[in-house]
Order: structure tokens, then sequence, then C-alpha cells
């Protein structure tokens, strides 16, 4: 957990001086390059998050997989991490990034989970009115979870609504324990 406390600052500064530099657009790819990265090299991730006590194998591991791929300004984040000992934090940072673009744009994360996967024009019903109830941009992440039943659950912030059919049996079996008790 001590990565994630830690990305949250450099990713504030990291974002901060991009968009002095009017660099967000490089950022945002950085950002799509970390995620794969992580996602297709699990051993990178891993690395990262035991980092060796050699800081010459570190630093191959920086100047490989890392340098060549990013824009200046993340490469140089990415640089200030290792030189500070905290190549653990690394794994978390596109995510850390996403929550600064996120609270800059006024952008709500909502995770929207449902039986199958919902078409376009469904999608778009969903997010408009959501925005139009949260009174805020939103960015849906969509997830598939058979057992809900029917229905969708929603995710916000700290809040949770469930209009799954698996929340209104839940309800009932609740209520139905309760009277006869």
């Amino acid at each position: 957990m001590r990565g994630h406390t830690v990305i949250r600052r450099y990713a504030r500064a990291l974002y901060e001086v991009c968009r002095e530099r009017s660099a967000l657009k490089e950022l945002e790819e950085d950002m799509a390059v970390l995620n794969r990265l992580f996602d297709e090299a699990p051993d990178i991730r891993r690395f990262c998050l035991s980092p060796s006590d050699s800081p010459r194998k570190n630093r191959i591991l920086l100047e490989t997989a890392f340098l060549p791929y990013l824009s200046e300004y993340t490469a140089r984040g990415v640089e200030a991490l290792f030189r500070n000992n905290r190549l653990e934090a690394l794994p978390w940072l596109a995510e850390a990034l996403r929550e600064e673009f996120d609270r800059a744009g006024d952008i709500t994360e909502v995770v929207i989970e449902s039986v199958a996967e919902q078409d376009d024009p469904s999608r778009d019903l969903i997010a408009g009115q959501l925005k139009k109830r949260l009174g805020a941009g939103i960015r849906p992440v969509w997830r598939i979870r058979p057992e809900l039943l029917g229905g969708v659950t929603f995710q916000w912030n700290n809040l949770f609504l469930d209009l799954s059919l698996r929340g209104r049996l839940n309800q009932l079996k609740g209520t139905l324990k309760r009277k006869t008790i």
C-alpha cells in the first residue's frame, strides 16, 4: 500500500508540470504506454514492486523498459521515482495520473456492473442519465457480473446504488427474516 500513497504526490507534480508546459496530451499517451507495459509484461510489474538491491539492475530496467518509450516529462518523473528509491510506486503511476486528470476536469469515475455486455445505445442512455443526475462529467467503467442475475449496480466516490435482481432478492430475504422473528 505504500506505493499508492507515495505515487499520488509524484502524479500531482508530474501533472502540474505537464499542464504548465502544455504537455498533457503526451502525458495521456504515456499513461497508455505504462498501462500496456505492465499488462503485457507482468515480470516488470513484479520487479518494480520488489526492486533489486542492486541500483545497477534497477537502472538497467529503467533505461531499457521505460525511458525510451516515455515523453520527456514523464521520463523525468520516472527517473525521480528511481532516484528516490520509490520504484515500487511506479505500477500505480498511470492510475494516479488518471485521478489527477479526473480531478482537474471535474470527472467522476462510475463503475457500472451488469449481468451482460450492454450495447452502445444502452450505454449512452445510462451514461447520459448518470451525467444528468450527478451534475458532472463521468467516466464510466463497465464490468460484467453474472451473479447479479439482472439489473445494474453503480459505484462512485463512496456511494453504492444496487438496482440488481440479486440486491432486490437480498432485501426481500432480510425483510422476511425480520418479519418472522
